[in-house]
């Protein structure tokens, strides 16, 4: 993924940063797989393998802004909005050793917004030097829609041609989770422009909840 970024800084406390990345992906595969069915409205379980030829396109976009506020040359605090979404197609046609044989095609839109906020340390570790040390936790309201553009399957025997039904076309969710990331930072200054380096070793979770 890829993106601009903005940054601003004013009145030597506040700043406002908004970054937007774009990233498309897509996945590819094939095989015999084992497959477990249930059969409506005999309400059994078939099982039987499958031959599977799957493939995703996915399109992947975000936006965060962020309004940061500095304390004092230790602490600051950042809080903000975050968007994100994921578009994608996918196509899946299978196989079965009976004969029989199906389609889907759908695509899914996934859209997610919600607040942030976290602290910032900054530590002096010698002249030049410091390591800064980020806690954030976040809260995402999110939405799902499935668009099911072909569904069907061919059976060997009669009825020959049976539609695929899809249930649950929408969905709501919500998300949640924090973020803890280490950076240390050393200046070394020239005659002319200042230069910097810094490592940065980022560690964190992220739960999930449905609703």
């Amino acid at each position: 993924m890829g993106g601009p970024v903005f940054s601003i800084r004013f009145l030597d406390r506040f700043s406002i940063t908004s970054h937007a990345a774009f990233g498309k992906y897509s996945a590819q595969s094939k095989g015999i797989t084992p497959t477990a069915a249930l059969v409506v409205p005999a309400g059994i379980i078939q099982a039987a393998n499958f031959f599977k030829k799957y493939s995703r396109n996915i399109f992947k976009w975000g936006n965060d802004n962020i309004l940061g506020f500095k304390l004092n040359r230790y602490f600051s605090l950042f809080t903000g909005i975050k968007a994100q979404g994921y578009v994608y197609s996918e196509n899946m046609k299978y196989l079965i050793a009976n004969g029989n044989m199906g389609t889907t095609d759908l695509e899914n839109n996934v859209s997610l917004f919600g607040p942030g906020f976290g602290l910032g340390v900054t530590v002096p570790v010698v002249t030049g030097s410091n390591v800064q040390m980020n806690l954030s936790a976040i809260i995402l309201f999110g939405n799902e829609k499935i668009n099911v553009t072909e569904a069907y399957y061919l059976k060997a025997s009669a009825p020959n041609f049976v539609p695929l039904y899809h249930f649950f076309p929408h969905g709501h969710f919500m998300a949640y989770g924090g973020n803890a990331s280490e950076n240390f930072n050393k200046t070394i200054k020239e005659k002319i422009t200042p230069k910097s380096f810094h490592t940065h070793r980022p560690t964190g979770r992220r739960f999930s909840q449905n609703s």
